[in-house]
This record gives structure tokens, sequence and C-alpha cells, in this order.
């Protein structure tokens, strides 16, 4: 299998060459995937959406954290980008993730999307054990009421 560079990476990015970065995705270094899926996110096309959903369920927490900023982005930018029902499950489920960066990935990315109707999915994270997942809840809040 070919190996990649975070410089060869970049490249693709550059050239918005999907082709290339889905082979990254393919390979098993967790930074190398990492990277993959950030410069997926900046490339900024629809045909992004489907590998970035795959990466939701990738087996390093990095990786699926990554993804969920990227949808975010994504969606944030053009709200037509992102399937409704289907993206917002995946990122809903991973509330529950394990990992506590994954967690604060989900509340930001659905912040983002969904504005004040991911309140009924991201206000029980105000319990999280984790002070930065409770933290991304109070300002997903926060921002929710200065938008008034």
């Amino acid at each position: 299998m070919e190996t990649y560079s975070s410089t060869q990476i970049d490249q693709m990015k550059l050239d918005k060459d999907l082709n290339g970065l889905v082979k990254v995705l393919q390979q098993s270094d967790e930074f190398l995937k990492k990277e993959a899926v950030r410069a997926m996110g900046q490339v900024g096309t629809t045909a992004c959406i489907k590998y970035l959903e795959k990466a939701l369920k990738d087996e390093y927490p990095s990786v699926r954290a990554v993804a969920l900023q990227s949808i975010g982005t994504l969606g944030s930018q053009d709200e037509n980008t992102i399937p409704e029902d289907r993206i917002k499950e995946n990122i809903v489920n991973l509330l529950h993730d394990k990992n506590w960066t994954v967690r604060y990935a989900a509340v930001e990315s659905l912040s983002l999307l969904y504005g004040e109707e991911s309140l009924d999915d991201i206000t029980p994270f105000l319990l999280d054990e984790n002070p930065h997942v409770k933290e991304a809840v109070f300002q997903a809040m926060d921002n929710f009421r200065k938008e008034k």
C-alpha cells in the first residue's frame, strides 16, 4: 500500500484532489487519516460528505472528532451541504462516545449545524463527566442567546 506524507496531503487539499484524500483514508496511520479528514473539510465540496460520514465510524477517536469538526464547518458554510436526518443521527450517537474529544466535537458540530434545534440533544451533556464537554454546551447556549 502506498504511503503518504502530510506535505502530500496538503498538496491534495490545494489541488482539491478528493480521490487522493480518499486513498489516504484507507491507510492505517491515525495521523494521516486525521489530516486527510481535516483536508476534506477544507476542500469544502458536497462530494466530501459521504467520506466524512464514514470517518465518523473510524476506529481512532481523533479521526472521528476531526470528521465532526469538518462536517460542522461544511454545514455552517452551506446549509444545503449536509443531508439532514442521517448525518444528525450519526452526530447525536457520537454524543455518547467514550472519548471526550469526540463528545466535545459532537456538541460543537450539532450546535453549528442545527442551532437552537440542537438544544434537546446537547443540554443533557451539561452533566458530562468532562469539563470541556460541559463548557462546549454552555458556549453553544450562550451563542444561541446572543443570536436572539
